[in-house]
């Protein structure tokens, strides 16, 4: 469902047609630079 409703806001506001959404856990060694400050990853192994 919530992959649905990206692609429909997607298309809605851009009209892209076709998108490719890309989900990522993380690596807690290895944070993203790009997160904003107080984010937190869960990483479950």
């Amino acid at each position: 469902m919530l992959l649905a409703q990206i692609c429909l806001a997607l298309y809605d506001r851009f009209g892209i047609e076709h998108t490719t959404i890309q989900v990522e856990t993380g690596d807690p060694n290895h944070p993203c630079v790009l997160a904003p400050h107080g984010v937190k990853t869960n990483v479950r192994s």
